[in-house]
């Protein structure tokens, strides 16, 4: 767990992601690269 979340924070595949795996979560979720992008746009 991350000090400061009091619940799990998921990450996993969405979008493009998913379909150049080719994989079909249950559930989507953001991917790391999705924060790396956000924090580089600032």
């Amino acid at each position: 767990m991350i000090e400061g979340f009091n619940e799990p924070i998921y990450y996993g595949v969405h979008g493009g992601i998913k379909k150049f795996y080719k994989v079909e979560p249950e559930t989507e979720h953001a991917a790391t690269l999705d924060h790396i992008v956000a924090a580089t746009a600032g």
